[in-house]
C-alpha cells in the first residue's frame, strides 16, 4: 500500500527527530550522571557526551556518496541500527571514555537517518512543493528540543538517567518499524557510479557555487554557537547559576 502525504511528513519528521532527541532528552540527567561516575559537581565532562554525538554528523559526507551510489534506503536502514546499538550502549557504559564512543555511533546512525530523509523529500517533490513539505518537517522536528529536556525530567523523577538515556534507542525501534512502509526514492536509473571521477565532479561543481559556500559558512558559525550553549547549558543553569530545578 503506498503511503499518503501526511503519514510522509510525520515519519519524516519521526526519522529527524531521533537526532534532537537525542541530545536534548538527556541534559537534565547529567547531575545524576556526575554523581553515578563520581565526578566534581562542577565538571563538563558530561558536555562532551553531547559533543561526540555532534562529532558524529561529519559522516553525512560519506553516507550522501553512498545514498547517490546504493539508494536511500540502505543507508537508512544503516543508520538506525547504529543509532540504537549507540544509545543502548552509551546507557550501559562502564567509563566516560566508551560511553563517548558508543555517543560517537550513536551520531553517525543519526547522521544517516537524518541524511537520508532529507534526500527522499527532494526526491520525491521539486521546487515550491518540496519547500511546503520541508517547512511542514521542520515544523514538527523543531518541537522537539522545547519538549525533550520536560520529558527527560520527568523519566527522571521516575527512573534512572539510564532510562533517560534508553528513551532515544526505544522511540528509534518503533520509528525504525515504521519506515519499513517507504518505498525506495531514487531510480537506478539516477543513480551516480562510485568512483573519483563523480566524486571529483561533484565536489567541483560544489566549490564552484559561492552562494552554497557562503551559505555553509555561515550555517557552520551558527550551529558551531548553538552546539556549544547546548553542551554547556545543564553546567550554565544547574551550575553557575545554582537552579537545575529550572533547567528543563
Amino acid at each position: 500500500m503506498k503511503m499518503k502525504q501526511g503519514e510522509f511528513i510525520a515519519l519524516s519528521a519521526s526519522t529527524m527527530m531521533l537526532t534532537a532527541l537525542g541530545i536534548d532528552i538527556m541534559l537534565p540527567a547529567f547531575s545524576e550522571l556526575r554523581k553515578d561516575f563520581g565526578l566534581d559537581p562542577k565538571s563538563t565532562e558530561t558536555a562532551k557526551i553531547i559533543s561526540y554525538f555532534f562529532l558524529g554528523q561529519i559522516s553525512q559526507i560519506v553516507f550522501g556518496v553512498l545514498s547517490d551510489r546504493f539508494g536511500r534506503l540502505p543507508i537508512l536502514r544503516i543508520g538506525f541500527p547504529l543509532y540504537i546499538f549507540g544509545g543502548i550502549a552509551a546507557a550501559f557504559a562502564p567509563c566516560l571514555s566508551l560511553m563517548f564512543a558508543a555517543r560517537f555511533i550513536a551520531g553517525v546512525g543519526a547522521s544517516a537517518v537524518f541524511m537520508t530523509t532529507i534526500a527522499g523529500v527532494r526526491d520525491r517533490f521539486a521546487g515550491n512543493e518540496m519547500a511546503r513539505i520541508m517547512s511542514l518537517i521542520f515544523t514538527i522536528f523543531l518541537f522537539t528540543p522545547v519538549i525533550a529536556p520536560f520529558l527527560g525530567s520527568a523519566i527522571l523523577h521516575i527512573a534512572s538517567w539510564q532510562a533517560v538515556f534508553l528513551a532515544p534507542p526505544l522511540f528509534a525501534v518503533i520509528v525504525f518499524l515504521w519506515s519499513l512502509r517507504l518505498k525506495e526514492s531514487l531510480p537506478k536509473i539516477k543513480r551516480i557510479p562510485l568512483n573519483f571521477f563523480s566524486i571529483g565532479k561533484s565536489i567541483g561543481s560544489v566549490l564552484r557555487n559561492r552562494t552554497f559556500l557562503r551559505y555553509t559558512g555561515i550555517t557552520t558559525l551558527l550551529f558551531t554557537a548553538l552546539s556549544s550553549y547546548v553542551s554547556s547549558s545543564e553546567h550554565i543553569i544547574g551550575g553557575i547559576y545554582g537552579k537545575p530545578s529550572l533547567f528543563p
